[in-house]
Parts: C-alpha cells; structure tokens; sequence
C-alpha cells in the first residue's frame, strides 16, 4: 500500500514540474538571469571576505599593503 508521504511527494513533484514546464523562453531567460545575479554576489562576498581578513591578518603581523607592492 501506498503511503501518504508519497502520494504528498508526487503530488508536489508533479506540481513543480507542470509549473517548470509552462514557462516561456523569455520567464526562462528571466529566471537564468536571477540564478546567474545571485551566483555573482554569492562568489563576489566570498572573495572580498577572504581578501579583507588577509588584509587584516597583515595589519595585525604589522605588515602594510605598501610594504608588500614593492
């Protein structure tokens, strides 16, 4: 027999899968779009985290950003 949490899971499967279906090239280039403008942000803070604490890590040894560019 077929329990409850299935039926509720292919229900919701089935539902995202109707609605994923239904959109048009443009709601999917729209949607491409938000992916890729989020992706950015996440690896641009990422990046600058890591380079602000190894500035920091530098300040505290007592080694300046102008000793290090020669």
């Amino acid at each position: 027999m077929i329990n409850s949490e299935t039926i509720e899971k292919g229900a919701y499967a089935s539902s995202i899968a109707t609605t994923l279906m239904g959109l048009t090239i443009n709601e999917w280039v729209a949607v491409a779009g938000i992916v890729c403008s989020v992706g950015t942000f996440i690896v641009n803070w990422v990046y600058k985290r890591k380079y602000f604490n190894l500035e920091k890590r530098k300040l505290d040894k007592g080694i300046s950003h102008e000793k290090s560019n020669h």
